[in-house]
């Protein structure tokens, strides 16, 4: 985190915009990820940055996971708003599916993501069914909506929803004069 999250969160913002989803949901996508650390490094997938770029992910953005670790926030929020460019839309509540799985966005709740015992329900225990079973879109949703609680309880502003927005309405007029 840096010193000025509110500037971090109004980047957030502009990103959420553009691609009309909620900016509280990429808060909490960012927070859940990786902490607000455009550090932060997956040392099993290799994911890397404030959303967890996969490796081939970066390289389908035209980067590494390497490279993405030297980016700023605001760089890492420019990546984040050209993946949102290549994903479904409409997102709408799906933000963190979007990110974290984004061909199940607004796929049916039963449909199944990965096999008990597979890969990906290995790796992603947070993410299985209520009775351990298979992951599907439904649960990878439920953990979300289980993790929005406590990331939202645990980050607070010094400024407040209200001056992220004025600042964010700052920077969208100013934005709007260049071009």
């Amino acid at each position: 985190m840096s010193e000025h999250p509110e500037l971090e969160r109004v980047a957030l913002a502009n990103v959420a915009y553009k691609h009309d989803i909620g900016a509280g949901q990429l808060e909490r996508v960012v927070e859940l990820e990786s902490g607000w650390d455009t550090t932060a490094q997956n040392p099993t997938s290799g994911a890397a940055g404030i959303v967890q770029f996969m490796p081939a992910t970066a390289k389908r953005l035209g980067t590494s996971t390497d490279a993405i670790l030297s980016l700023t926030f605001a760089e890492q929020c420019d990546l984040v708003d050209r993946y949102l460019r290549g994903v479904r839309h409409p997102i709408g509540d799906d933000v963190y599916l979007a990110f974290a799985y984004p061909d199940a966005v607004g796929a049916p709740d039963d449909r199944v993501i990965g096999k008990t015992g597979g890969a990906i329900w290995k790796q992603n225990a947070g993410w299985r069914s209520s009775d351990n079973g298979d992951v599907t879109a439904g649960s990878i949703r439920a953990y979300f909506l289980r993790a929005k609680s406590w990331t939202a309880k645990k980050r607070t502003s010094p400024i407040g929803l209200g001056g992220v927005l004025v600042i964010a309405l700052c920077l969208f007029a100013l934005r709007s004069r260049r071009t």
